[in-house]
């Protein structure tokens, strides 16, 4: 009798749930959760349209990425190559200088902007684990 039981369950379980999906994972709820998902991908080359939304690795282009130059600044490596940032600084995101600072370390951030000209214009930049 239990095996009977045992039998049916798992039988009908294997029926019905061999779909992979939820009631709840309709399509409305799916365009409702990509349009408020964050992109969690490496950047990792530029697209043709210039336009970017990822993880980024950043540091400061002068002390950690290669960039020659005058001074620290704020850039992004994307494949091989370093671009500098605008529409954020350096010193937006705390001691450049301190431990955990861009002339420290390099770090990663979320971002989402435009390459223009081999510049990097962010719409919008956050540090990871910030």
């Amino acid at each position: 009798m239990v095996k009977s039981i045992l039998s049916i369950l798992i039988i009908s379980s294997i029926g019905l749930g061999a779909c992979g999906k939820c009631g709840s994972d309709g399509a409305k709820d799916d365009k409702a959760h990509k349009s408020h998902a964050t992109v969690n991908a490496l950047v990792m080359e530029v697209p043709k349209d210039g336009q970017l939304e990822g993880i980024v690795i950043t540091s400061c282009g002068t002390c950690n990425l290669g960039v020659k130059g005058k001074g620290c600044s704020l850039s992004v490596k994307i494949g091989e190559k370093t671009y500098p940032v605008e529409g954020t600084t350096i010193h937006d995101h705390g001691d450049a200088h301190g431990k955990e600072g861009f002339c420290s370390v390099i770090r990663v951030a979320r971002a989402k902007g435009e390459i223009k000209k081999d510049v990097f214009h962010a719409e919008s930049f956050v540090l990871v684990g910030d």
